[in-house]
């Protein structure tokens, strides 16, 4: 239908009709034109100037496939549009429009056919309101459900998860508190009895921290946290981390390299939450990665800022998954931590105290497997 009629024909102006132009005229909040049967602009209020950004002078006469994105006119939506509105009368949709300068706007669009005395076609009338506004509203509120909904879906998760974390170290400190407390005082060895008070004492260790990461992660949530800067080598955290670390790491045959270049690098830190960070981050990475692996801390410092890198060659995680494993109560993929014990708190601790800190964490998956680390702080004077 574009090219069915290039002419223009003007509009014929009664009293009434110009009355009524006055009136169409007036409306700023909608764009109300009209086309002649190949689409091309005969009129343009002043809601249409405002919308669109073109002057009369600048529009009329032109095809309103102008109005249209790139893309809607490739499979020729202007004229099927056209069509559509002869045929049925009207044309209704809610879709992407083009202002004259380039940016694309959310439209409620209203197209009607007229027709004279006769039926002929004359043309069309076209109303479009700009709805941008009420569409990123919508949008907003659609976002805040699905997080809200993935939230509670996570926190369900979560507690689910909590559930057995806190029940097999329980279970164990009772189990074996019952023996002792029973007739087997009389009856296994000492070497027995040690053992088991092994195995309460792991156990019960294991439920405080568990207990301490809950507690650390509400504080930070509820802003009660308070740090104690002071300036701390990082070689000594480093190898406060490792030791906390290692028995883990040596229970999986999982190897613990450093790379720290230079040495005697400084830190204005709390020195118990930057040890607890890279405890987490040295955790984290052990606990993912398949036995006879490797972990490895590497640690630099460039422009004033001094990069910590925890790579490991473990089971890696996609990218769209990153931003829910940062978060507290997300947990990536439930069947991946079927097999590996833990809260998965430790990163979303992890991002808050770097936050706290003033320093930054970023986590990413590396292309060849596993998963990298990287904490970023500013460098403390006197290095």
């Amino acid at each position: 239908m574009r090219n069915a009629s290039a002419a223009v024909r003007p509009v014929s102006t009664s009293s009434d009709e110009l009355l009524f132009k006055k009136l169409v005229d007036a409306v700023q909040d909608y764009a109300i034109f009209m086309l002649d049967p190949a689409g091309h602009v005969l009129t343009w209020n002043q809601g249409a100037e405002r919308n669109k950004g073109y002057t009369a002078a600048e529009i009329v006469g032109r095809h309103y496939s102008v109005f249209f994105p790139r893309e809607a006119i490739a499979q020729d939506d202007p004229d099927q549009h056209l069509l559509q509105a002869a045929r049925d009368g009207h044309f209704v949709e809610d879709g992407w429009r083009v202002r004259k300068d380039g940016t694309r706007f959310w439209a409620h669009v209203a197209l009607s056919a007229i027709h004279d005395a006769d039926g002929t076609l004359v043309g069309f009338s076209k109303v479009t309101r700009d709805l941008t506004q009420r569409r990123l509203q919508d949008e907003a509120l659609r976002l805040a459900r699905d997080q809200a909904e993935a939230a509670s879906r996570a926190k369900s998760a979560l507690l689910a998860n909590m559930s057995h974390e806190l029940r097999t170290p329980l279970n164990a400190i009772i189990g074996f508190s019952e023996v002792l407390c029973t007739d087997g005082l009389r009856t296994i060895t000492d070497a027995k009895r040690r053992e088991f008070a092994g195995d309460i004492l792991s156990s019960g260790k294991h439920l405080l921290n568990l207990i301490n990461t809950i507690l650390d992660i509400a504080r930070l949530e509820a802003g009660t946290e308070a740090l104690q800067f002071e300036t701390v080598p990082l070689d000594e955290l480093v190898a406060e981390a490792l030791v906390a670390v290692r028995p883990q790491a040596a229970a999986k045959v999982i190897a613990l390299e450093t790379k720290i270049a230079p040495p005697n690098m400084l830190l204005a830190v709390d020195r118990r939450r930057a040890r607890q960070m890279l405890v987490n981050l040295l955790s984290n990475a052990v606990k993912f990665t398949p036995q006879g692996g490797a972990v490895i801390l590497r640690a630099g410092m460039a422009d004033g800022m001094i990069d910590i890198v925890v790579e490991d060659n473990g089971i890696g995680i996609d990218e769209k998954d990153i931003p829910l494993a940062l978060s507290s109560f997300g947990q990536v993929d439930c069947r991946l931590d079927r097999g590996h014990a833990g809260t998965g708190l430790g990163l979303a601790l992890v991002t808050r105290l770097a936050a706290l800190h003033g320093a930054s964490f970023v986590l990413n998956g590396k292309a060849d497997g596993g998963t990298c680390a990287l904490l970023s702080f500013r460098a403390a004077p006197g290095r």
